[in-house]
């Protein structure tokens, strides 16, 4: 293989790795407090579920989010959830 051939398929494959990741934080932005709840049944870990609520619009319910992620020992994004017996 030639370098320029060997240049080229390294720049089609960050390109389509930057275009996986674009398409990947365009998800997580939550819409509503139902997709929020959804995830920590999921078992999303605090840095996930941090995320979420990095992400998330409406005043009413990120009040609802804040309680739920206390509720489960999320007090920090490194924090170990505590409503899964130390599983993350």
């Amino acid at each position: 293989m030639t370098a320029t051939k060997r240049a080229g398929l390294t720049i089609a494959a960050v390109a389509g790795a930057l275009g996986i990741l674009a398409g990947a934080c365009v998800g997580v932005g939550v819409k509503d407090y139902a997709e929020f709840r959804s995830a920590v049944k999921a078992g999303a870990s605090c840095s996930e579920l941090f995320d979420i609520k990095g992400g998330f619009e409406g005043e009413p319910d990120e009040k609802r989010i804040e309680r739920d992620l206390r509720g489960i020992g999320c007090v920090t994004a490194k924090s170990l959830r505590t409503d899964r017996g130390g599983q993350g």
